[in-house]
């Protein structure tokens, strides 16, 4: 024991650069971890950003402050799904905007001009575009089945990342072991064998809702509103509706938690002696492994520049085709520089106001119950009183269609309409007695109080 020397132990700054970019990482922990290539050992940087106390059920981002909503059904939710906002989004519409797209599975795609039942349709399950054709080896690599026919793009950004990192990790290998390097060799392994550990504790694939029975449901087209007046409405089929909108996609793990929790640990002991193991290497093998760590944060952080949609090939699986609006009323419309690409895309039309987008919205919709369900309208009595009647305006009567329900809802004119009520309703307001107590206090008689703090929404007048 006393021929022992430590002295010899080095902790250089280069390890460092293994454990840096956890941000970058992060951004693509999902997408590294859903195919096969998130076992292949390679070199990655910051391989701690896997190691999380719980894994997601679900893919991020969820748009919030979005409410979807079924024009039919009455099915709300207050958020937009992952693959929905990668197929159109919301938030990057123009304000008081309206557009009107329809989508169906490829596999629809020769039969997707005929219309659904406007009420009442029956929509069977559609099998997914691909599924029986592609090899078990494809399907296991990129979680596809039956019931997973949403993949990953073969060659997409983060792939191609892995397979750079798996080159690096065999090309410094083969150097080390030629420059007599052992520190060297012991510290790939090590690095090599960390991003094996977390992928395999991480590795799931993709379960999304499905319809279990054929049943006949509502029509199932959805109305998409956003924050800044935006609308934009949807013709899908039932199947759709669930997979993208109002249902949940699941991750479904490989390992239980216990296993997960089990190679994590061992991840992080394998990652620590990598580091020391860097630090002890000769200093050529230090000047490559500081080289190839920095050009490899670099390319992750530009590929989490990129747009989800050059990760995921939804365009093998859903078709998207822009509806025209069909409105003729120039003097509504908002004069301005929208983006040309996006107009073409998602059929866009901008809009002076708010009144004028809703009033659209609820044309293309063929009715106005969503608004109600969806709450995008203010609440206050002279909101209430205008969505009542415009609902019975757009009842359907015996031996009336679209169109002449359509022109009744043009003859009504609906902004003058719900002009006149605010109207009414702003002097109701300041005609009511208000007695002032002091500066800036005041009390409420019963009248006003009524009129402001009573639930819009009830039958009670």
């Amino acid at each position: 024991m006393s021929g022992l020397q430590w002295t010899n132990l080095r902790l250089e700054v280069v390890g460092l650069l293994a454990v840096i970019g956890e941000s970058a990482m992060s951004a693509h922990s999902a997408i590294a971890t859903a195919t096969m290539w998130g076992l292949v050992p390679r070199l990655i940087p910051a391989p701690q950003a896997l190691f999380r106390h719980s894994r997601p059920h679900r893919l991020p981002p969820l748009i919030q402050g979005v409410t979807v909503v079924g024009v039919c059904s009455g099915n709300a939710v207050k958020e937009l799904g992952y693959f929905a906002n990668i197929l159109h989004g919301i938030n990057q519409l123009p304000q008081y905007a309206v557009g009107s797209i329809t989508i169906r599975h490829k596999a629809e795609q020769s039969s997707w001009h005929q219309p659904d039942a406007e009420k009442g349709s029956t929509n069977t399950e559609v099998k997914p575009a691909g599924a029986g054709i592609l090899s078990p080896l494809l399907r296991i690599g990129f979680g596809i089945g039956a019931k997973k026919h949403i993949h990953l793009r073969s060659f997409g950004p983060v792939i191609l990342l892995s397979l750079l990192g798996a080159l690096a990790s065999l090309g410094i290998l083969v150097l080390a072991i030629v420059r007599g390097d052992g520190m060297a060799v012991v510290a790939i392994l090590l690095l090599s064998a960390t991003s094996s550990l977390v992928g395999l504790g991480n590795k799931w694939t993709l379960e999304l809702p499905h319809r279990r029975a054929p049943k006949p449901v509502p029509n199932p087209n959805i109305m998409v509103c956003g924050r800044q007046g935006a609308f934009l409405y949807i013709d899908c089929t039932e199947d759709i509706a669930r997979e993208l909108y109002f249902g949940q996609e699941e991750c479904k793990y490989m390992l239980g938690n216990r296993g997960f929790h089990v190679l994590a640990g061992a991840s992080t002991f394998t990652l620590m002696a990598a580091v020391i193991s860097m630090a002890n290497c000769t200093l050529v093998l230090q000047y490559v492994l500081g080289i190839v760590y920095i050009t490899m944060n670099g390319l992750y952080w530009l590929a989490a520049l990129l747009p989800e949609s050059c990760h995921w090939q939804l365009e093998a699986t859903y078709v998207i085709e822009p509806n025209s609006l069909g409105r003729n009323d120039k003097d509504e419309l908002k004069p301005g520089n929208m983006d040309k690409r996006m107009e073409k895309d998602l059929g866009l039309v901008e809009y002076k106001n708010f009144t004028d987008a809703l009033v659209a919205a609820i044309d293309l919709a063929g009715g106005a119950k969503w608004v109600r369900f969806a709450g995008v309208a203010p609440r206050n009595a002279a909101w209430k009183d205008w969505l009542k009647e415009a609902e019975r305006i757009w009842q359907t009567e015996e031996g009336e269609g679209q169109e002449e329900l359509r022109k009744k809802w043009k003859e009504w004119n609906p902004s003058q309409q719900l002009a006149q009520r605010l109207g009414g309703f702003t002097k109701g307001i300041s005609s009511s007695n208000v007695e002032m107590k002091g500066a800036g206090e005041y009390m409420y008689c019963p009248r006003l109080r009524n009129l402001l703090f009573r639930d819009p929404w009830s039958d009670d007048d």
